[in-house]
Parts: structure tokens; sequence; C-alpha cells
């Protein structure tokens, strides 16, 4: 089916032939007669055409019913026109059928960012939505290619100057309260430097504790942030009978710590001793004296040291009639009568005989004999 072509505003409803019938323009009788054709094609009931009929005038209900176009009768006066106020205008007669109504200065199709109205001069028409909004020093307006108009707040310059504030906003983020703040500190905890900022930023410090010179070992906690989370005494301890620990609480100042003293239980053994890098014993085994090193001056003994050494005090001495040797091979001594026997002997008969109780040569040869 066609689309429904509407005639044009300004085409008439009505002519008058010239026999002074109104009758329906041609363009105007199409249209009608197509709303006619597609209300009965979607099943509109013809008892809806004769109520509008009804109403338009018609005493049937039939379009030959409808009282003849009586420009100078009828309900109206043969001047009776429409009459456009304020920002509408008009044009044509009822007389002849047709009025237009239209705003001031209308256009068909009007840009989307634009508003009817009046400018500053009175000018009616259609004007840009930007025109309509004044800018202010903290406003900001841009007006975009397509006549969207931007609104936005002003950069303020920072003077750098200023006082902490408390503000309060509401749920646009516009501010609805202040007042003036200032951080403060904890006497003896927490020191705060110009707390109002108005002399620039403030600073926080922990404040300055003084010494009292007391105190005990102490085990804390901390958190991620450094605060103390906890804290337990602690005292340092020794091991009966091997280490000892004076002041181990730190209260009467520094602990001190020493091996502690071990009694002389007398007795032991010669023992060997393997010590690590830090002087601590790590091992002990029995030793004997071949585990010694042997000095300079203090030698060990032995058989043969013991031989050289009477061997080498023989040679070094003297012997009258008599030689004595060390044989180190044969390990003996050996002595010799240097005198040739008892005529020797008796040539050395001229001092006094301090044996007296050996009176003869043969006596004296026999304790010769026995001597060696």
């Amino acid at each position: 089916m066609a689309d429904l072509g509407i005639p044009r505003p300004g085409h008439r409803l009505f002519e008058v032939d010239r026999f002074g019938t109104p009758l329906p323009t041609k363009d105007w009788y199409r249209f009608w007669q197509q709303i006619a054709e597609r209300a009965l094609a979607a099943g509109v009931p013809l008892s809806d055409f004769t109520s509008l009929l009804l109403y338009l005038g018609s005493d049937d209900g039939t379009l030959a019913g409808l009282p003849p176009y009586n420009p100078g009768g009828g309900g109206l006066p043969a001047n009776a026109n429409v009459l456009g106020t304020l920002s509408v205008e008009t044009s044509g007669a009822l007389s002849q059928g047709v009025v237009l109504v239209n705003l001031i200065n209308d256009v068909d199709i009007p840009a989307p960012t634009t508003y009817y109205g009046a400018d500053g001069t009175g000018a009616k028409g259609w004007f840009p939505i930007a025109d309509a909004f004044a800018a202010q020093p903290e406003i900001t307006l841009t007006v975009g290619s397509d006549g969207v108009t931007t609104i936005s707040i002003t950069p303020v310059p920072d003077s750098g100057a200023g006082t902490l504030q408390a503000i309060t906003r509401n749920s646009l983020g516009q501010v609805t309260g202040t007042r003036d703040a200032t951080i403060t500190g904890t006497a003896d905890r927490i020191n705060v430097a110009n707390g109002d900022a108005a002399a620039g930023l403030p600073t926080i410090d922990l404040a300055t504790v003084p010494n009292t010179a007391g105190g005990v070992f102490r085990v804390f906690d901390v958190d991620n942030w450094g605060r103390v989370t906890a804290r337990t005494a602690r005292t340092i301890s020794g091991t009966a009978g091997q280490v000892a620990v004076t002041n181990g609480t730190g209260a009467a100042g520094d602990p001190t710590v020493a091996l502690a003293p071990v009694a002389n239980a007398g007795g032991g053994t010669l023992q060997k001793t393997t010590f690590d890098s830090f002087g601590r014993a790590s091992g002990y085994s029995a030793a004997t004296t071949d585990d010694l090193t042997e000095g300079a001056g203090n030698l060990w003994f032995t058989a043969e040291r013991a031989q050289d050494a009477v061997g080498a005090a023989i040679a070094a001495g003297t012997g009258d009639g008599v030689t004595l040797s060390y044989n180190d091979a044969g390990n003996a001594i050996n002595a010799t009568n240097t005198d040739k026997g008892s005529v020797a002997v008796a040539a050395h008969v001229a001092a006094a005989d301090p044996h007296p109780q050996y009176t003869t040569t043969a006596e004296a040869l026999y304790l010769v004999s026995l001597r060696f």
C-alpha cells in the first residue's frame, strides 16, 4: 500500500465550483479517500465514521447529510478569521477555506541545540542554546562545532597561602561547611610544628624522651609501621658451673658474662685436645709422650743417647796407666793397661803403701787383678 500523502499546509480544503457549491479539493479528496480505504482495511467499523460525520454536522451521519459550505452564513460571520498573538502569526482567511497558523520566524527543521524565543532586542525565532548561558569568572563555557555547550570550572591560580580547614560536602561534592582546623600533638609524646599550616606544611615528630638511666632488658613485637604491639622482660642467665652472669636484667648496668671458676679436683691424664676457629674445644683423646714434640734443651731419653753420653765422658777423661775407649757399634767400653803389667806396677811402689796389710808383691798384683 502506498504511503499516505498529506496535502501541503497551504493547500485549501474546499473550493467553490461555478455553481457556487463547495467541494473538497482534489488533493484533500484523495487524502480522505485513502484514510477511508485504510480504515476499512484495518477493520474500523462504519459506525466510527458515522459518529464523526454527525460531529461535523451531518443530520443523518452521511456525507450527503453534511450542511453545505456557506462562507457568508452558518455559525460564523462572513468576515470571521483566525488571528495570532505574541509569537503566533496567521496567514489566509476562513472565507477562503484555509488559515495557516505559524510561530513567527519559524523554520522547517530547527537545529537540535537551539530554542525558540526572543533575543535581547525582542526579535523572535530560533536561537542557539549557548546564547542563553552567561560565562562567569569561575565558570568557563565552550561551544563546540555541533552547538553543544561544555560548562567547566575555571582553573584558579594557587596563591601559595592558606590554612588548614575542615570542610563538609554534599552528595554533589559541593562544599557546604568549613571551619578552621589544627593538628595538635600529645604532651611528651608527639610534637607538632605549624599545626594550622598557616606558615607551611605541618611537621609531626616524636617528642624527645629524657634518658632516666634506668630500665631492664625487654623484647618487643612491632607491626608493619614500627609500632610496639607487645613487650616482655628478659634476663641473661648463665649455666651453673659453666657460665657466670652478673646483672642479667641490665637493671644495674651492663651485664657481664664470664666462664665460671672450676675447682681443682686433682688427678688428670695427658689429653690431646682439638679446638675450632673460635677457640672452643671440639675434641678430646688420650695422649702419650709420642704425641709431644721434643724440645731443643730437654731431649727424650734413648739407650743410644745414654751410651753416646757415657762414651763422650770417657773420651774426655784421663787415666793413669789405663786407656778407656767406647765402641759405639759394639756397644762396649774397652780398657787398655798402658804400663805393661806388673813391672810397671812395681815401679810405682816408691810411695808409702797406703795398704800396709799387703806386704808382698804377689799380694799387690792380686789386688790389681781384682780391679781389672
